[in-house]
Formats: structure tokens, C-alpha cells, sequence
């Protein structure tokens, strides 16, 4: 059990880790966000948020990074609800509603305006024998993804997309449902927002946003949330 004040930061430690993709340090956080605290008292807090399993430290850094833990817990309890900006709306509307030969055409393009906004991968599946991928790019780039071996594990996630996808069709239902390290079914190493989607009287499948652990799960959602919507008007 955390208190109040290490539950307030350890939110503040995932949101700066978001941003930079570099472990944290005390000295990050001091005076930052209200934290009117001494650096000792800090210090404190941070070992005990490691000590819960909450932070662990690189080998090669002083700093902290949260652990699957930190961002299961994120995802439930402290992820903010966000909207999707004004630019990004009409960009993903006009990408839908205009002219398209066929549903999966506009599918495509969709999904790869959506990957160019939250720089990850999305995947599509029309059905269950019939996916698109695009953004693969964006994930093997992140810097989580640097060692070659991690790199060599997510790769291997490419050869079974299309098997999950399928899967998702019978075991999803309507809410979109984020799925972190060991939860996640392409990789433990990724996390992924997946959720289905409706084009009235035409299509239906399942779409997801696939990327590392380190991701704006708000600014995903608010975004998946929207597409949703936008794809029952199309």
C-alpha cells in the first residue's frame, strides 16, 4: 500500500518518463508539480514506490523507470481523460469521408493517419483472415526497442498479428480495452489498445494500437474512442 503523496508521484514519474523515455531521478522531480517536499523525503518515497514494485533502476542509470506494475496501476487509477485536439479530428474526418473505392481502402488510410498522430503501430482486421498493419516503423524506432535483443522479440510479434487479431474477434466486446506487459497478447514488452470497430449496414472488425509500455494511454484512448465514433458516421 502507497500513500496519497507517492501515489501522486508516481503518477508524476510515469507522465515525465512519457514524455522523455529517460529514467528519473529525484532531482527531476523536486519543486515540480507541487511536490513542495525536501529532496530527502523524495528519495524516501521513491525507494518505497521501488521497494512496492512500482520503479526499478537500470543498470546503467542513477535514475528510476516505472515497471509493468506502475503502468497497470496508471491504467486504472490515474490515467487522465483526454480529447482528441481540433487538428487531429478534422484530419482523421477528412481522411474517412472522402471518397474511397471501399471500406477497407478508407480502413487503410485511416489507420495510418492514426499511426502518423500517435507515432505507434495500428492494426486493422476486416475479419478474422484479413489484417493490415501499418506504423511498424514507429515501434521498432522507439527507444525501448534500442537492444537488439528486445528488438529480435518484437519482431517475432510481427509473424502472429493476424493470429491475435482473429482472436480478438470472439474475445473482445464493445469497450476498448488496454492490455500491458504480460496481459498484452502480442507481447509482454508492449502495451496496446484494442477495440471494435462499425461501419453501419457495411463492415465491422477490430482495431488496435500497438506500441511500447511507455505510451499516452489518455491521449490512445481518447483517440481510439473517437475513430469509433467517427466510423458510425462514415
Amino acid at each position: 500500500m502507497i500513500s496519497d503523496r507517492q501515489e501522486a508521484l508516481l503518477e508524476t514519474i510515469i507522465k515525465t518518463y512519457t514524455e522523455s523515455a529517460k529514467p528519473i531521478s529525484s532531482g527531476h522531480l523536486v519543486g515540480r508539480n507541487g511536490f513542495d517536499v525536501s529532496p530527502a523525503t523524495v528519495r524516501n518515497d521513491m525507494a518505497v514506490l521501488e521497494d512496492e514494485g512500482f520503479l526499478h533502476q537500470p543498470h546503467t542509470s542513477a535514475g528510476r523507470v516505472p515497471t509493468e506494475a506502475a503502468w497497470r496501476w496508471f491504467v486504472k487509477r490515474a490515467m487522465p481523460t483526454e480529447t482528441v485536439g481540433k487538428r487531429e479530428r478534422e484530419h482523421l474526418e477528412s481522411v474517412a469521408k472522402h471518397h474511397h473505392d471501399s471500406e477497407q481502402e478508407m480502413l487503410r488510410k485511416l489507420a495510418k493517419a492514426i499511426a502518423e498522430i500517435i507515432d505507434e503501430a495500428v492494426i486493422v482486421a476486416f475479419d478474422k483472415t484479413d489484417t493490415y498493419y501499418t506504423g511498424l516503423s514507429n515501434l521498432f524506432g522507439q527507444p525501448e526497442f534500442a537492444d537488439i535483443n528486445v528488438l529480435q522479440s518484437l519482431s517475432k510479434v510481427v509473424d502472429h498479428l493476424d493470429v491475435v487479431m482473429a482472436q480478438m474477434f470472439t474475445h473482445i466486446g464493445n469497450d476498448v480495452h488496454i492490455m500491458v506487459g504480460k496481459d498484452n497478447p502480442f507481447s509482454a514488452t508492449c502495451g496496446t489498445l484494442i477495440g471494435k470497430y462499425s461501419i453501419p449496414r457495411r463492415a465491422n472488425g477490430v482495431i488496435s494500437f500497438l506500441g511500447p509500455l511507455r505510451q499516452d494511454y489518455g491521449e490512445h484512448m481518447a483517440i481510439m474512442r473517437f475513430t469509433q465514433s467517427l466510423l458510425q458516421t462514415v
